[in-house]
């Protein structure tokens, strides 16, 4: 499986927008990452905790 990378990820954003829409574009996919991570994180704490009962 072939993951791109955050940054190619990032630079795909740029240029799928109009310029006048690429700040509002890269506030979205930043949320979505960082929203992503801390469900991971969440996730993985549910885990943990569950296998330790």
């Amino acid at each position: 499986m072939n993951t791109p990378s955050p940054p190619a990820l990032a630079a795909d954003v740029r240029t799928a927008y109009s310029p006048a829409l690429t700040g509002r574009a890269m506030a979205v996919f930043t949320m979505a990452m960082f929203l992503g991570v801390a469900a991971m994180q969440w996730f993985t704490g549910l885990a943990a905790s569950v296998a330790s009962s």
